[in-house]
C-alpha cells in the first residue's frame, strides 16, 4: 500500500472507519505498531498471517472481529490483535506431497492453488512442465487431483486458499480424474517395467469394482483382460495390453460419469531417463511412448492433461502430431511462480519460523530465473526453516551420474569450459534449450541438462542459441565441484 508514512497518514484520517493493508511482513507489521505508540495515535491491528507477507486490518476506534464473533472493539489503549490460528507456528511440510495430508495435518502451505486458475483458463488440452527436482511438481499435481476429483469432497482442504476465492471453485469436484506418478520406474529393465507394470495394475484396480459390472460389454471385457495381464507382473507378452491400459481406462471414466478426463503423470520422464543412463531405451521406447501417445493424441475422452517432469525427452513418438501440447519449460510465464517459492512467500515462511531473509540466505538458496521471476529453491528453504542451518539440502537428494556421464564423453574444449563456469561462476556458450533431450548432442546436451535440472539459470540471452549461464547459487556450486 505503500510507505510507513502513508499507511500512518491514512490511519489518521480514517476516524471510526477501518482500513485495510498489506503488509511484508512481520517486521513491517513491528515498525507499523512502533511508530504509532510514538506518535500516541490509539489504534486497534488485527493481522493475518498469508503466503505472501500480512494483511491489517486498521482501525481508530474499533474493529469489527467478526470471524472471532468481538463486535465494537474498543480502543482503551494501542494494541495489535493476531489471529492464532493462522500466526501460530506450523510445522513445515518436509517429504510431505500429499496435498489432502498437508493441509489435514496444519501443516505450513505455500498456496499454490493460482495454477489451478491458470489450467483452467487456457486453452491448452496437453500441458508439458519441466522443473528441477523438489521444486512441488508432486504436491502440486497432487492438488489438481484432489480439487478436480469427482468421488472426493474437497472443499474443507481448500476453503482457505486463493482458488476457493474466485469463480473457478465451481469446477472442484466436477471432473473425473486419474492421477500416476512414475516416480520410483527406474532401475534396470526388468525393475522399471516391473515398477510401471506394479502402478498400472494398482490403477486397475482401484476402479475394478465399478468397471466389472459395467454396462458396456465390449468395453467392460477390454479392461477385465487388461487387470488380469497386468497381475501377470513383468510378462513381456502383456506389451500390447500395457500400452492401451492408460486409454481404455480414460475411455471408461469418461463414459461413466459422462465427463471427459482429467490425466496427471507426475514425474512422466523417469523411466525414460532411467532407460537412457541404463544403455537399454531402445528396448523400451515404444513400449513407454506407446502407452503414454495413445492416451494422450487425439483422445475424444480427454479434457486436459498434465505431465511434469526434469526433462522433455523427445518429440519422436511421444510428441509427434501431438498438436494440443503446451511444453512449459524454465522459461516460459506460463505457471512461472507456481513451483518453488517467491521472494515474498519466502519471507513469510522464515518469518513465521522466526529467521531472516538476509543477504546469506538469498545467495545460497535464490537465483532461480523462471519465465522472469526470481524463484527460491522451495526444498531448502524449507529445510532451513526447520532445522535453522544454513546448509546445503537440495544437492543431496538427487544423483550426479547423468552429469558425470556427459562429462566423461564431453570434448577437452568443453571440459575446460566447465572448469572455466567453477571458477568464474557464469559462462556465454551456444546451446538449444527447448529441444528434447534425446535428440540434442554434445555441449548442447551437458548444457541443457544442467539448466533444466536446476544446476545453472539463464543469465541472459544473447541470440537464438547463444546464452549467458550461471551458477544457480552457494549450495549449488558447492555440488557442481
Amino acid at each position: 500500500m505503500g510507505s510507513l508514512e502513508e499507511i500512518i497518514e491514512k490511519i489518521v484520517g480514517c476516524n471510526d472507519e477501518i482500513i485495510n493493508v498489506k503488509l511484508k511482513g512481520l517486521k513491517e507489521v513491528m515498525a507499523l505498531e512502533e511508530e504509532l505508540k510514538r506518535r500516541g495515535i490509539p489504534f486497534v491491528m488485527d493481522i493475518r498471517l498469508t503466503n505472501i507477507g500480512c494483511k491489517a486490518t486498521i482501525g481508530r476506534e474499533k474493529i469489527e472481529m467478526y470471524e472471532k464473533g468481538v463486535e465494537d472493539l474498543r480502543v482503551d489503549e494501542s494494541k495489535v490483535l493476531y489471529d492464532m490460528d493462522d500466526a501460530k507456528e506450523k510445522h513445515v511440510p518436509i517429504g510431505m506431497s500429499n496435498y489432502r495430508m498437508v493441509k489435514k495435518e496444519n501443516a505450513y502451505y505455500v498456496d499454490k492453488t493460482k495454477m489451478i486458475e491458470e489450467l483452467l483458463r487456457l486453452n491448452d488440452q496437453v500441458t508439458l512442465i519441466t522443473r528441477p527436482r523438489r521444486f512441488g511438481k508432486t504436491l502440486n499435481m497432487s492438488m489438481l487431483a484432489e480439487f478436480f476429483d469427482i468421488t472426493k469432497d474437497s472443499k474443507e482442504i481448500f476453503k482457505d486458499t486463493y482458488i476457493y476465492q474466485t469463480e473457478y471453485v465451481k469446477e472442484m469436484n466436477k471432473w473425473p480424474v486419474i492421477f500416476l506418478s512414475f516416480f520410483d520406474c527406474k532401475g534396470n529393465e526388468n525393475i522399471m517395467i516391473g515398477s510401471l507394470i506394479e502402478h498400472l495394475e494398482d490403477l486397475y484396480a482401484k476402479y475394478y469394482p465399478i468397471y466389472k459390472t459395467f454396462d458396456e460389454k465390449e468395453l467392460r471385457d477390454k479392461l477385465c483382460q487388461t487387470y488380469e495381464e497386468l497381475k501377470k507382473g513383468n510378462n513381456f507378452s502383456n506389451v500390447v495390453f500395457i500400452k492401451n491400459s492408460l486409454n481404455r481406462l480414460i475411455e471408461f471414466l469418461s463414459k461413466k460419469y459422462q465427463k471427459n478426463v482429467i490425466f496427471l503423470i507426475d514425474e512422466y520422464d523417469t523411466p525414460f531417463m532411467s532407460a537412457l543412463t541404463g544403455k537399454y531405451y531402445e528396448n523400451v521406447k515404444d513400449l513407454l511412448t506407446g502407452m503414454l501417445s495413445s492416451a494422450l493424441k487425439d483422445n475424444e475422452y480427454l479434457y486436459k492433461g498434465v505431465l511434469t517432469g526434469i526433462q522433455r525427452i523427445a518429440k519422436e513418438n511421444l510428441f509427434s502430431g501431438l498438436n494440443n501440447l503446451e511444453v512449459c519449460s524454465i522459461q516460459d510465464e506460463k505457471y512461472k511462480d507456481v513451483f518453488g517459492f517467491t521472494e515474498d512467500e519466502t519471507r513469510t515462511l522464515l518469518e513465521a519460523h522466526h529467521l531472516e531473509l538476509n543477504q546469506d540466505v538469498k545467495e545460497m538458496y535464490d537465483g532461480y530465473t523462471i519465465g522472469g521471476t526470481e524463484i527460491y529453491n522451495p526444498w531448502s528453504v524449507i529445510n532451513y526453516a526447520d532445522k535453522g542451518v544454513l546448509a546445503s539440502y537440495w544437492i543431496n537428494t538427487g544423483s550426479n551420474e547423468v552429469v558425470c556421464q556427459l562429462l566423461e564423453k564431453s570434448s577437452n574444449k568443453v571440459k575446460k569450459q566447465y572448469i572455466e563456469l567453477l571458477e568464474k561462476g557464469e559462462m556465454k556458450v551456444n546451446c538449444i534449450l527447448e529441444g528434447a533431450y534425446i535428440e540434442l548432442r554434445g555441449a548442447t546436451q551437458l548444457w541443457a541438462l544442467l539448466v533444466h535440472a536446476g544446476y545453472l539459470t539463464i543469465k541472459a540471452k544473447v541470440s537464438f542459441d547463444e546464452y549467458v549461464l550461471r551458477i544457480v547459487n552457494g549450495e549449488v556450486k558447492q555440488d557442481l565441484k
